[in-house]
């Protein structure tokens, strides 16, 4: 069984993405890869239209408080992360899913 620290959980996940834009520097190039379920989640409804978002499923999605809200990691999640990236790197998502 692998250390708990290599599994992809939400904030093993969002650690992870931490770690690398942190310690970047300018020039550098990061890449990001996430092999794994993906999602659409309802962000809102306005004017009987449905504005999506989408999210990343990490391992325990379902372990949180109310199991009506799944512990996904929102694009908006992912770009909080890449706003620490400085100015002159290059950062590179694949994603999988």
């Amino acid at each position: 069984m692998p250390p708990e620290r290599f599994v992809a959980t939400r904030d093993n996940v969002l650690q992870a993405l931490q770690w690398l834009t942190l310690r970047s520097s300018p020039g550098d190039q990061l890449f990001f890869v996430f092999c794994g379920h993906g999602a659409q989640l309802v962000a809102e409804e306005y004017a009987g239209h449905r504005l999506c978002e989408t999210a990343i499923v990490p391992t325990d999605v379902s372990d949180g408080d109310d199991p009506a809200v799944p512990r996904v990691i929102h694009d908006t999640d992912v770009h909080r992360a890449l706003l620490q990236v400085p100015e002159g790197a290059q950062a590179t998502l694949l994603y999988d899913s």
